[in-house]
């Protein structure tokens, strides 16, 4: 007999999972990325594949003015730096990390930055028609 958790995913990290549309939401938060990698390197495998999920066309189209930078390095070095809206940086040895450990650490990095321009009042990011409510259900006149 097949037990339950054969059919639904496991999730064994104390990360919050997000979803697509709240993964595009986030990355307008994200101002800068520098990355740098070898290809010989094993340990950089985690940043390649990082970058190229953060250089999916939904992204590139959430946040256009977002300013990335991948370096190909001939010797072994890895390295991962990014700059937040509000002027943190996050900077790390993404050799210890998994791409989707990374993606994770940056959304919710970007998930602070949103909550404190919430609490402050002035989020700079979210436009004319965009707000923290929920949308949907019949529009007043």
């Amino acid at each position: 007999m097949l037990h339950h958790f054969f059919f639904y995913p496991y999730i064994d990290s104390d990360m919050p999972v997000f979803r697509k549309e709240a993964a595009r939401s986030l990355i307008k938060y994200v101002t800068k990325m520098d990355m740098q990698g070898c290809v010989f390197d094993p340990k950089s495998k985690s940043i390649f594949e990082f970058a190229r999920q953060m250089s999916s066309r939904h992204l590139k189209k959430s946040n256009p003015k977002l300013n990335w930078d991948f370096k190909v390095s001939p010797v072994p070095a890895c390295g991962l730096s990014i700059e937040f809206s509000d002027g943190t940086k996050w900077e790390t040895d993404p050799s210890s990390y998994t791409a989707g450990e990374l993606r994770d650490e940056l959304l919710q990095m970007a998930r602070e930055v949103e909550y404190n321009y919430e609490i402050k009042g002035d989020n700079p990011i979210l436009g004319e028609d965009e707000d923290f409510t929920q949308k949907g259900g019949k529009k007043k006149k």
